[in-house]
């Protein structure tokens, strides 16, 4: 699903390859890590969280347009590049808007939705953008 969203702000798989017992994804350099070390190292200013909150939801916007639900999006799937600028990745959880989901493992639960914790799919499948969208706003509440 990577490999289908063209964005600033989502991380590009740029390759994949696999030898008999690993896997290995070279998606686009991101020098500064994850968003999660940055907020335990320093504190944003309001004019930061205002940048940082558009970019994330610049990217979630193209995901979304791509009719993908990340369903994992916290600090620790948030990668910083060389430039800081900020690229949504880890898309192990991500699901399509037109297929069924299925019970699984969704996110971390710190950030996900009641729906994906309660696991009421009926609730789930009426739009999945929902569920990101709440990961969102965690996601700027603890920034």
């Amino acid at each position: 699903m990577l490999g289908t969203v063209n964005s600033p702000r989502v991380v590009c798989l740029r390759d994949f390859k696999k030898d008999t017992d690993l896997m290995y994804s070279v998606i686009d350099f991101c020098p500064h890590g994850e968003l999660y070390a940055l907020l335990n190292k320093v504190g944003f200013t309001e004019e930061h969280t205002k940048a940082i909150s558009l970019q994330i939801a610049h990217g979630l916007r193209d995901i979304h347009n791509c009719r993908i639900a990340n369903l994992d999006l916290n600090p620790s799937n948030i990668l910083i590049d060389e430039y800081f600028g900020l690229k949504i990745t880890n898309f192990s959880c991500a699901h399509l808007f037109d297929e069924k989901l299925e019970i699984g493992k969704w996110g971390s639960q710190q950030f996900m939705s009641p729906e994906l914790i309660d696991r009421s799919l009926k609730a789930i499948d009426e739009d999945l953008r929902n569920a990101d969208i709440w990961s969102l706003g965690i996601l700027l509440f603890v920034l």
